[in-house]
């Protein structure tokens, strides 16, 4: 039975030393989608979300934990690593102290625990206060042969959780978005502390936060980079008559071309390309071709190690002439060395980026590439 069908917990009816029954953070459809934070992130809006954090509401600075974590590769397998390393421990209960009901609790737990399906997972959930520096699992209470158990322990989001102006951590839910206190006995809570402070101040990803900002930013400069050197200058001219909206379609086709290579423009109107003196453009795009005919077979036919089909083929796009001399002039000297590449030539278009399951995929599944081995063969 899924969560959204279970019986939803009211505020106030709690019986003092019985557990709670009823679920309180019921799945909401926000939950699953994100107002990603990191779009557009620059200093003063990761400020803005540290300072909300600050002051209690940590919804977006979790967000952005997420998103950190789903957009750089070594820092998810960093924290991977971590929560492995607990994880692949053994663990035990122990009783609180050697009188004969402290005995009887811990047998009672680990009967509980050792019950559950996908404990693992659990702790797996858990040890999210890592990077975020807290984490809550629900535990969902039942009854079983008039005995009181634990029928599950469900992964809830850090996002719907916030500290009031008393410091009271409290939850938010769709009867009550200005949020409740948690009810006793309902929670399991990890608190992690990579650093002294308040909870939310107390996560990995908090401290690294400002790197992955400067980081993200290098990586745009070096796109900007790449595009400028390796293409022609776009020089637009326009007649003295022009008027202001021919002048902006002008400027807007020339803002086009550095991306689609194409574009409109107004009767009267002239876009010249201009080839830069500098051999940046030229340097960066033979190195880079360099490695991706060392990274791949360039002789095999329709296939990269045991993947067939025509979508695996060896292909290298080019958006200027001199990037498809280039292109050209490598496969001559592979040639020349022996090998019989197949690789075709063609210009570069539309970029469609791969689906999700595609992106990152050695780094997520932690394993060797078997088909993008590097062989050298210049």
């Amino acid at each position: 039975m899924s969560k959204k069908n279970k019986k939803k917990y009211v505020p106030g009816t709690e019986r003092p030393g019985r557990p709670v029954i009823g679920v309180v953070a019921l799945d909401d459809r926000n939950d699953r989608y994100s107002t990603y934070p990191s779009n557009r992130l620059n200093p003063k809006k990761l400020a803005a979300i540290f300072r909300e954090a600050d002051e209690g509401d940590v919804f977006r600075q979790m967000e952005l934990f997420e998103e950190m974590e789903g957009k750089d590769t070594h820092l998810f397998s960093q924290l991977q690593t971590r929560k492995l390393a607990v994880t692949g421990l053994d663990w035990e209960v122990q009783e609180f102290s050697p009188e004969p009901a402290d005995k009887q609790i811990k047998d009672w737990v680990e009967e509980q625990l050792k019950a559950l399906d996908g404990f693992t997972d659990n702790m797996m959930d858990l040890l999210d206060a890592i990077g975020k520096g807290i984490s809550f699992l629900e535990i969902e209470w039942g009854t079983r042969n008039g005995q009181t158990v634990i029928e599950s322990m469900d992964y809830v989001h850090q996002k719907k959780f916030f500290w009031d102006e008393n410091d009271e951590l409290r939850i938010r839910t769709d009867e009550f978005p200005g949020g409740i206190p948690l009810p006793e006995n309902k929670f399991v809570i990890h608190k992690y502390k990579a650093r002294s402070g308040h909870p939310s101040k107390a996560g990995v990803l908090r401290v690294c936060a400002w790197m992955y900002l400067f980081k993200n930013y290098d990586i745009k400069d070096w796109v900007s980079f790449c595009e400028v050197y390796g293409m022609p200058l776009r020089l637009g001219t326009y007649s003295a008559t022009a008027s202001k909206e021919e002048k902006d379609a002008l400027r807007q086709a020339l803002v086009d071309m550095g991306s689609d290579a194409a574009g409109i423009i107004p009767d009267g109107t002239d876009i010249k390309f201009i080839e830069s003196n500098k051999q940046s453009s030229v340097d960066i795009y033979e190195k880079l071709a360099r490695l991706f005919f060392e990274i791949h077979d360039p002789t095999q036919v329709g296939r990269q190690g045991p993947d067939i089909g025509d979508q695996y083929r060896s292909e290298i796009f080019y958006t200027t002439p001199a990037q498809r001399e280039t292109a050209e002039k490598l496969i001559a000297e592979l040639r020349a060395k022996g090998y019989d590449v197949v690789t075709e030539v063609t210009q570069a278009t539309t970029f469609w980026p791969a689906e999700e399951y595609h992106q990152d995929y050695y780094d997520r599944k932690g394993t060797q590439p078997y088909c993008h081995g590097y062989t050298k063969r210049f």
